[in-house]
């Protein structure tokens, strides 16, 4: 499948229609990542759970997701425990204990709970007695998200700091099998990085963020906040679950992450053929291909599980990073380039030398 190509030899991102402007200052102080770490529940869910209805068919949903079998949440999968299995993983490799994490940020768009916040229930959980703990919602980019907030409280301090930030998406309680083309995108995941400003380990070199509330209603839950609470009718008509107008969020999302990623190369003084790993947000396989073609990496160069794993939201790109790393596709010295889009709409890049 071919594509348009986004960013033309010689032409300045910052001209391209839709751009925002960003910030251009810079986090000196090193902040680095000191371990990672993925929970993925045990239960798989096959294509052949969206097939039986005769709505789609496995071959239909492969040739536009790529997504072969998701996970889901099991009934005893509570979002902060899974957090708290990858987040004791984490600290060991960073070799903290929970008495050093200053600070526990959780990106989700699916709490367990409205109050307390999953952040308090994963501190309460680790025992983490002296850090601060709260959620941030930015949906699929929420690990970027809360990358930023960490890289930024981190270069303020003039101490040792330790910032756990722990995504967690169980997607599959918030989307019905009545809309089933939304449906077989999702599956449920948590995973954890530890940041810390210390002089050592696979060094954040940069982290952007964007966002378009204007466009919210291209992905969005409509009812069962504070301003149309839930009831009866509005679960039965399926208000409560993710509504997404799916051609628009695909352009959408290949533009933006195109535009994050060209922007945050150019500001640190890399180019594309610098990029030795590129970790996108795995919605679907099209659209990290058509990513990918736009800023013309080879695929080898990009990591994508999505076929296993389906979209799991802010988990997406923190669980294909730690696979990444694990497998060994990552390895020391490599520059390594991160992006994500997703509700809100929000979008972002970052990218971290590998130490």
């Amino acid at each position: 499948m071919e594509f348009e190509t986004l960013v033309r030899p010689g032409e300045d991102i910052d001209t391209l229609p839709g751009h925002i402007p960003r910030s251009t200052n810079r986090v000196r102080q090193n902040v680095a990542i000191l371990g990672t770490a993925h929970v993925l529940p045990a239960k798989i869910i096959s294509n052949d759970v969206f097939t039986a209805s005769g709505d789609v068919s496995h071959d239909w949903i492969m040739a536009r997701t790529g997504i072969a079998e998701r996970r889901q949440a099991g009934a005893n999968d509570h979002a902060s425990l899974l957090s708290t299995q990858a987040a004791r993983e984490a600290m060991s490799q960073a070799k903290i204990g929970a008495e050093d994490l200053n600070a526990i940020i959780c990106t989700t768009v699916t709490p367990e709970m409205l109050l307390p916040s999953t952040a308090c229930q994963i501190q309460a959980h680790l025992g983490a007695t002296n850090a601060a703990a709260f959620d941030l919602v930015a949906a699929c980019s929420g690990f970027l998200y809360g990358a930023w907030v960490a890289r930024g409280l981190l270069a303020a301090s003039d101490k040792p700091q330790n910032i756990l930030v722990a995504s967690v998406d169980f997607v599959t309680r918030i989307v019905t099998h009545s809309n089933v083309k939304t449906a077989v995108l999702f599956g449920d995941g948590a995973a954890v990085a530890v940041f810390s400003n210390v002089p050592h380990g696979p060094r954040l070199i940069d982290v952007e963020v964007a966002s378009d509330g204007a466009a919210a209603e291209l992905l969005y839950i409509p009812a069962g906040g504070s301003r149309e609470p839930p009831s009866d009718e509005l679960i039965a008509n399926g208000q409560t679950s993710v509504q997404m107008n799916g051609p628009a969020l695909f352009r959408l999302a290949v533009e933006r992450m195109t535009e994050s990623s060209v922007n945050i190369l150019k500001k640190n003084g890399y180019t594309v053929d610098d990029v030795d790993v590129f970790v996108p947000h795995q919605a679907n396989l099209r659209i990290i291909e058509a990513v990918g073609q736009r800023l013309h990496i080879p695929i080898g160069k990009v990591m994508i599980n999505v076929g296993a794993v389906g979209n799991t939201a802010s988990a997406s790109i923190p669980i294909a990073l730690d696979q990444a790393v694990r497998s060994g596709k990552i390895k020391p010295g490599d520059l390594v380039l991160m992006a994500a889009f997703g509700g809100g709409l929000t979008w972002g890049a970052a990218l971290v030398e590998w130490g």
